[in-house]
């Protein structure tokens, strides 16, 4: 059997016609087997993702959800409510009460009065020289003088725009340093910034913000992002993008929840988790357009690795 079996795969070789050659050569290296293994393989490769993503909508967002929100206690209880800033715009003015300084980045530095004292601080805070090195809070300048306007505008970015939100005296609120254009604050009391870790919190993980920067009343800041900043009420609660957000009243709660729609999600177009404060009368405060300073991009390689490391510290 195996004789004239080989007989007949020589004859082919020898003497058959195209088709007999390429029919025994499949048989010899089991061409369908290998095409039917590759055909599994490429359909495992391509169900895999969906089945990931539907493992993790439906399996482990659920779960997330569920675990305790971040709480920020302050020394001082509740706090004073912070009212909702005006709609951002291309320049605020700043006008200096009795006993105040302002201190603004050099490039946000638009125009001001003559007669005002001008001179250089090197840190927003000498008690914190890295964070503000890398959130470029230093060579600040800073002006003194009672009634004294200074004009606040994005001198360098187009896109950027700016508005002010005033902290009363006994009011916090969490605060990304990056987003500080200016800062107007008593010259006898400076401008107080406390840092809060949250290393045990899931949500913390889950969103990569470890530490929580909360800057304290009184104090007018000047906030800046791209395409505008928005200071809303967090009324019933609010969900927003990871990158979107500035910052939050100290007495808000912050967590994580599941982006709203499954099918954009399943079909990548958008994140599982997104952000949310939960019901409360504090504000929060979120970037228009994060993204327009990289043309809609996100960063990544060392950039991102940069970026990713500055928001884990809260910067």
């Amino acid at each position: 059997m195996e004789l004239a079996f080989d007989a007949e795969r020589a004859r082919v070789e020898l003497s058959g016609s195209l088709p007999e050659r390429l029919r025994a050569w499949s048989e010899q290296w089991q061409l369908p087997w290998l095409l039917r293994t590759a055909a599994i393989a490429l359909a495992f490769i391509i169900v895999t993702p969906f089945l990931i993503r539907l493992f993790c909508f439906f399996v482990l967002a659920p779960l997330a959800i569920r675990r305790a929100a971040i709480r920020l206690r302050m020394p001082d209880g509740r706090g004073v409510a912070i009212a909702p800033a005006a709609p951002s715009a291309t320049s605020v003015a700043v006008r200096l009460n009795p006993g105040e300084e302002l201190l603004v980045r050099q490039d946000y530095l638009q125009t001001s009065s003559h007669a005002g004292a001008k001179g250089t601080q090197w840190f927003l805070d000498w008690t914190k020289p890295v964070t503000s090195l890398a959130t470029g809070l230093t060579f600040l300048t800073r002006i003194r003088g009672d009634g004294e306007v200074t004009t606040v505008s994005a001198v360098r970015d187009g896109l950027a725009e700016v508005t002010t939100l005033t902290l009363p005296e006994g009011a916090s609120c969490v605060l990304q340093p990056r987003a500080l254009a200016a800062v107007a604050q008593p010259i006898r009391r400076r401008l107080r910034i406390t840092r809060h870790w949250r290393l045990g919190s899931l949500n913390a993980w889950l969103t990569l913000q470890l530490r929580y920067l909360v800057f304290h009343g009184p104090a007018r800041l000047v906030l800046k992002g791209g395409r505008g900043v928005r200071v809303e009420r967090a009324e019933q609660g609010r969900v927003f993008g990871q990158d979107q957000l500035v910052g939050f009243s100290a007495d808000l709660a912050y967590a994580v929840t599941r982006t709203e729609t499954f099918w954009p999600y399943f079909f990548g177009r958008e994140q599982l988790l997104k952000d949310r404060v939960m019901a409360g009368e504090g504000v929060l405060i979120v970037e228009e357009a994060p993204l327009t300073v990289r043309r809609g991009e996100v960063r990544r390689g060392i950039e991102g690795m940069i970026d990713a490391g500055m928001k884990v510290f809260g910067m």
